[in-house]
């Protein structure tokens, strides 16, 4: 059996290469004129979901005083313990969806989406009523959503923007994600000072702020139902509907071009449909998948290490801490919402970032420049010179939006599988929900705010050291080219079968002109 099937691999391999001959020419790069008004609309309504996730995350910042109050929490400790579980509650469903998402979204990206906006609008009563396990049982799920969605923008954007305009479209998971974190933050200017314990005690605008996910869901399913109603284009050639895979081609693609040209090119320039579909085991440990799967673990990890969501997520009790032990700095709360601002700004700044730029150079150059500023926070944190630190904050936010922020969800969409992106994914949100486990008691530990800013220094330099040796350039390639980057020289046999396929597809269509 096993010199059968050499010997069919060796003929396949044979006819692969004399139909190589036959053409003998380099596989020609198209770029197609396209629709931008549908494709921005595309972008804007497939990145509610993770909108919703981001906003969902930083929800509990500015409200957690409030809540601190209604439920008549004195002891610090007791607040430690609910402003960690609430927010870790939200984190933890975000792992959990991020992980069980590579399986999920195989039934569709589109269809994925709809169904757990459903799911989260559900979630979200639980979150309006004053009850600490309602409240967290709300949020795990509406967290559980958010990672889901994660997952399944990263690879419709992925599956459905042209290559030449990835540099561009591939920044809306993380910029969707951080619009989240700043309407969040400015919907908490609407909450009552927390010095003034009678205005907190009678507040339920922390409620408006828990409800406001139902307009993002309403949005976000009426527009897939009605307008954007096909599945990502790769999504639906790979699953042979190329009926509906042409109808979306038409949507994205100006009116000009050719959708069955376009569909054509497409295949030939992607990945075998089957590799998306491969086990869990297979991702970890296949010979032409572990690489990328295990890299895009490690650059989650340490995208969580720089300590941007300890930022993001705690900003106002960080700061608050910091001025009740100095006595003088910015207001905690205008000191978020200029964290939440800025960074959103950085956001939009690496539109045109890293549509210049390839992502190697960007993580190793950040990564660098993000060590010297957090090694800048936390002395200037020790030396008390609390506007100074701020200010090393806010450009540390706008260094980390042009590096890890945006090309960790391009990345690890580029080269990995559906599998291995549930990994990616669980290992970001894994990490993070460390992270929120822990910052609370680690700024309040023999650390400080500013031992703890020195080793999130530490590792982000160290960062900088890994990707300068392990990471591989993508900008400018195909889809096929991406995902072969961290695979072996081995092809199996249908590898060699698929390339086969396209060679006399090619062939076919020469003939015919």
């Amino acid at each position: 059996m096993k010199d059968q099937s050499s010997t069919k691999g060796n003929d396949a391999l044979n006819n692969s290469n004399s139909l190589n001959d036959e053409t003998n020419r380099p596989l020609e790069r198209r770029i197609f004129k396209v629709n931008y008004g549908f494709l921005c609309f595309f972008a804007m309504i497939a990145g509610m979901g993770i909108f919703q996730l981001g906003y969902v995350l930083t929800a509990n910042n500015q409200v957690s005083p409030i809540l601190d109050i209604q439920f008549n929490l004195t002891d610090k400790s007791d607040k430690n313990f609910y402003h960690t579980m609430i927010g870790s509650s939200a984190v933890l469903g975000a792992t959990i969806g991020s992980f069980s998402a590579g399986k999920i979204i195989q039934i569709g990206r589109r269809r994925s989406i709809i169904i757990f906006n459903f799911i989260g609008a559900v979630a979200v009563f639980g979150t309006l009523i004053l009850n600490f396990y309602t409240i967290c049982a709300g949020r795990l799920v509406l967290g559980f959503c958010g990672g889901l969605f994660s997952v399944a923008l990263s690879r419709m954007i992925d599956e459905t923007i042209p290559q030449n305009l990835l540099g561009t479209f591939g920044v809306v998971t993380n910029l969707s994600m951080n619009a989240g974190n700043m309407f969040s933050i400015l919907m908490g200017a609407g909450l009552p000072d927390q010095e003034d314990t009678k205005a907190s005690e009678d507040s339920n605008f922390w409620r408006i702020i828990f409800g406001f996910p139902w307009v993002f869901q309403i949005i976000q399913v009426s527009a897939f139902l009605f307008i954007v109603r096909y599945e990502s284009i790769k999504f639906l050639i790979d699953h042979k509907r190329d009926n509906q895979a042409l109808k979306a081609i038409q949507q994205v693609y100006h009116s000009s071009e050719n959708p069955q040209e376009i569909l054509d090119y497409i295949r030939r320039t992607g990945q075998k449909p089957s590799s998306n579909k491969i086990s869990m085991c297979k991702a970890l440990t296949g010979q032409n998948f572990w690489r990328a799967t295990w890299f895009c673990i490690l650059f989650g990890i340490l995208l969580q290490l720089t300590g941007i969501n300890a930022i993001i997520w705690y900003s106002n009790n960080i700061l608050q801490k910091i001025q009740d032990d100095s006595g003088h700095g910015i207001s905690p709360r205008l000191g978020t919402i200029l964290i939440g601002v800025t960074n959103f700004i950085g956001s939009i700044i690496s539109i045109f970032v890293v549509r210049r730029f390839g992502r190697k150079t960007l993580m190793v150059s950040g990564n660098l420049v993000m060590a010297l500023l957090l090694f800048l926070v936390g002395l200037f944190s020790f030396l008390k010179f609390n506007n100074v630190m701020l200010i090393m904050i806010l450009l540390f936010l706008l260094i980390f939006q042009q590096s890890d922020g945006p090309i960790f969800y391009m990345y690890a969409s580029e080269i990995t599988q559906d599998t291995g992106l549930g990994f990616a994914f669980l290992s970001l949100k894994g990490s993070g929900l460390i992270i929120s486990l822990t910052t609370e008691y680690l700024m309040d530990s023999v650390l400080q705010p500013s031992g703890a800013f020195l080793l999130f220094a530490c590792i982000t330099l160290a960062g900088a050291i890994f990707f300068i040796f392990a990471m591989k350039e993508t900008k400018h390639l195909t889809d096929k080219e991406k995902k072969d980057l961290y695979k072996t020289r081995f092809k199996e046999l249908e590898d060699i079968q698929f390339e086969e396929d396209i060679i006399e597809s090619d062939l076919n269509i020469n003939r015919q002109q």
